[in-house]
């Protein structure tokens, strides 16, 4: 991980521990998704940084959660403090669409900072006269596993 990203992440997260609770009280709580996948060393690596650079602020927990969507729904109940989350989940969070179509507009939330963009990569056959987008309506298309990141991502983009 680039020095860059590690100093960014600490500023945007020491911004709120600054506002946490206050040492010795129960520690700023990170939802990071799960311990196999990108967003737990990366929180692992926030937490790590705020620590050394707010040694005299409150811990920073990392918890291992279902990902993006656990993660918006439990930041807006009060039981996270920050969150690692997919930008088009937040979107529909904040909009009250999408993934959380019935739900009340999570107008509070607020993006601190971007990890990486997340590409969508479609591969077909040369042989298979699809080339663009467009061409795959009544094509035979495996969009990845159910509730997974790229599933969601392949669907929006459908």
């Amino acid at each position: 991980m680039g020095a860059w990203f590690v100093r960014a992440a600490a500023g945007a997260v020491a911004v709120l521990a600054v506002a946490g609770p206050a040492a010795g009280e129960r520690p700023v709580v990170i939802g990071a998704g799960g311990v196999t996948g990108l967003y737990f060393p990366v929180a692992g690596a926030i937490a790590d940084a705020v620590e050394a650079h707010r040694p005299e602020g409150p811990a920073v927990a990392v918890e291992s959660t279902g990902g993006s969507m656990e993660n918006l729904v439990r930041l807006r109940l009060g039981e996270l403090d920050f969150a690692l989350a997919r930008s088009d989940l937040l979107q529909d969070a904040a909009a009250g669409s999408g993934a959380f179509t019935g739900s009340e507009p999570f107008e509070a939330a607020r993006a601190v900072f971007a990890l990486h963009p997340e590409p969508l990569t479609v591969i077909a056959r040369a042989d298979a006269g699809i080339a663009g987008i467009g061409d795959l309506a009544g094509a035979r298309v495996n969009l990845g596993p159910p509730d997974t990141a790229t599933r969601r991502l392949s669907e929006r983009v459908l």
